[in-house]
């Protein structure tokens, strides 16, 4: 089998908008992103597969880089919501990743103003 073209950009859009496009085809060129490290790829064909599996991986692997646009994705695309907690605990790992924005967006989300303040007062001086 040919390797897939996961760099070639306007294959992968036309694949993304081909409404006829098999699962198993997504999920293969999804997987093939995730091996090749396109993150954002690979999410949006795992999307387009419905392969829940996959986006628990991304949903993990957003966690652990503290990347809460990617989180907010994933979760919608789960159809699922965090609790408070876990949007602390998001929070916290991207403010010691530096992620100052991820930080204040999910501190935002957890309801915490008094830490989306100390973050724009830190962005600031």
């Amino acid at each position: 089998m040919a390797a897939l073209k996961i760099h070639d950009y306007l294959k992968k859009r036309d694949l993304l908008n081909n409404p006829e496009l098999p699962q198993a085809e997504a999920k293969k060129w999804a997987d093939a992103c995730l091996d090749a490290g396109l993150i954002h790829d690979a999410f949006e064909f795992y999307k387009k597969a419905g392969n829940m599996e996959g986006l628990e991986k991304i949903l993990k692997f957003a966690e652990e880089e503290g990347d809460f646009f990617l989180v907010d994705c994933a979760l919608k695309a789960l159809n699922r919501n965090y609790t408070t907690g876990e949007w602390l605990k998001l929070a916290q790992k991207a403010e010691k990743l530096n992620k100052y924005l991820f930080a204040s967006q999910a501190y935002k989300m957890a309801g915490k103003d008094d830490e989306v303040a100390r973050l724009m007062f830190l962005n600031v001086h």
